[in-house]
This record gives structure tokens, sequence and C-alpha cells, in this order.
């Protein structure tokens, strides 16, 4: 099947959407979590805890401005008339009586809420601010649900819609918590780090859990046999993908149970950071292979 460049560049915001999304839940859970375990702050986590939220300001401001750009371009990709479809007026307003335009109104006003959480609450960083914290998890929430509004799920119900939103916000939590675990090294002493891995590694269980459940009853909503998943080109990609979830949970194991532990050890640090860089690169192609699946390869194709 033949595709237009509207559609590679759909699949692209489609991938820039889960970084954008994954950024701001990852750094949330990380705040959360130092939050919870420290009544006063160090210098060291101080400066962390900036790092990560310029990383959450950058990724918010991304995933607005493609947020307004998206709804051109899906008006451009419909009236299929070449650059000139992104002005169209006709088309933009038909698109945005859609549900796209309900999706766009959503993430807009989740990124929006980011950025006033982001850059107003400054005032202590001794102390978790509940409503600020409450807000913050509006706004994921609000973009992550946004998910459901297009795509395969559409006419599958309100439950399938919420397993799928739920299966977006447990991927932006795990994958979304990488960067920050990575940075996490260089601006926090071994045992800080160990604390935070930790911490980090019990949450991430309910966080997998919640993941492959939904991911499973998503597979078999969308995949009519067993068989389909080996037959046809959606089935997979989805194969592809859950062998590189596989391997994800392979390294998040290893570092609960093997390296975590003997963190306190001379160069067990710089084997986290690598193991979770490696984890980080694999969850990047694991987020693209899913904007594909997503934007350009529907469940019924090859059926």
């Amino acid at each position: 099947m033949e595709y237009s460049y509207w559609s590679i560049v759909l699949v692209v915001f489609k991938f820039v959407s889960y970084l954008s999304v994954a950024a701001l839940a990852g750094g949330l859970t990380i705040q959360t979590l130092l939050a919870l375990k420290s009544s006063n702050y160090t210098i060291e986590q101080v400066n962390y805890l900036k790092v990560i939220r310029s990383w959450q300001i950058i990724w918010a401001g991304v995933g607005l401005v493609f947020t307004l750009l998206h709804l051109p371009v899906e008006a451009a990709a419909l009236s299929d008339t070449g650059w000139q479809g992104l002005i169209d007026g006709l088309m933009i307003n038909i698109v945005w009586q859609s549900a796209i335009g309900t999706q766009t109104w959503l993430r807009t006003t989740g990124y929006i809420l980011a950025l006033i959480v982001i850059l107003f609450n400054r005032q202590s960083f001794s102390k978790l601010s509940i409503s600020w914290g409450l807000i913050s998890v509006v706004a994921v929430l609000m973009i992550t649900f946004s998910f459901v509004l297009t795509g395969h799920s559409v006419n599958s119900g309100w439950l399938i819609q919420f397993i799928l939103g739920m299966h977006v916000t447990a991927m932006a939590l795990w994958i979304g918590s990488l960067w920050p675990l990575y940075k996490s090294s260089h601006f926090l002493n071994p045992s800080d780090v160990k604390d935070l891995m930790f911490e980090f590694g019990r949450v991430a269980v309910g966080i997998v859990l919640v993941l492959l459940v939904c991911g499973v009853i998503l597979l078999f909503q969308f995949i009519d046999s067993f068989e389909h998943i080996f037959t046809t080109g959606y089935g997979q990609l989805i194969l592809f993908k859950l062998t590189l979830v596989t391997g994800m949970l392979l390294l998040a194991a290893w570092h609960k149970l093997i390296i975590v532990p003997k963190l306190l050890e001379k160069q067990n640090d710089l084997k986290l950071k690598r193991s979770i860089g490696v984890e980080g690169l694999v969850a990047i192609i694991v987020m693209t292979v899913t904007a594909v699946v997503t934007t350009l390869v529907g469940p019924a194709q090859g059926l």
C-alpha cells in the first residue's frame, strides 16, 4: 500500500505527541517519588529537579506547538491538495468539527495546564504541593486519554477506550521516567540514586502490570484470531513491538534485581547508566512502531 508524504508527517506528529506526554508523565513520577522520600532537598536534589523541570518545559512547549499544527496538517492530508491545504479554511473547519478538534482542545488544555504548573509552582522544593500535583495529573490524563478519540478504538465502546487510555498512560509513565533516571547519576550521589531506583522499581511493578494487562486485552480486541498475529502486517508489527517491550522488561528486571542492589560498588553506576540508555533507545523504537501502527496500519488490513 502506498502512503502520501502527509501520512509520514502524521506518523512523526504521533511520535512527538508520545514523547511529549511521556516527558511530562515521567518527570511528574520522579518528582513525586523524590518529594515523598525527602522532607528537605539537598542542593544536588534541587539541581536535579531543575533539570527535570527544564526538560518538561521543553517537551510541553514542543507538544503544544505540534498539537496546534496537527489540525492544519490533518486538513491538508484530508484535502490532498499539497501544502496549500494547510491554510484551507473550509477543511480546517471540517477537521475542527470532528473528533480531531476535540482531541486538539484536550491536548492544548493539558499542555497549557502542565506549563502553568511547571512555571509557577516554584514556592518550595522542600515539600510536595498536592494542589499543583493534582493539576499535573489532570493535565497528563487529558493528553493520554485524548488518544482514544481517534484510531482503532473509536467504535469499540467506552470500556475499550478506557483500557486504551490506561495503556497509553502507563506507557507514558514508564518510558517517560527513563530519561530522568538516566540523568539522576549525573546530579545525585550513589546512595540517592539507589533509593530513587528502588522506589521507582516498586512503582514500576504496578505500571508494567497495567501496561501488560491492557495491552493483552487490546491485542485480542483488534486481532480476530491468534494466527493473525503472524499472518497480517498489523499483527507482525504488534509482535515486533511485543518483542521490544519484552526486552525492556528484561532490562528493568536486571536493574531491579542485580544492578541497583550493588549500586554503591565502584563502576556499577556506569553500568546502570548504560543499561538505562539502552532501554531508552528500545523505548524510542517502541514508540516509533506504535506511531506507525496507530497511524498507517489498521487491524483490518491484511485480514
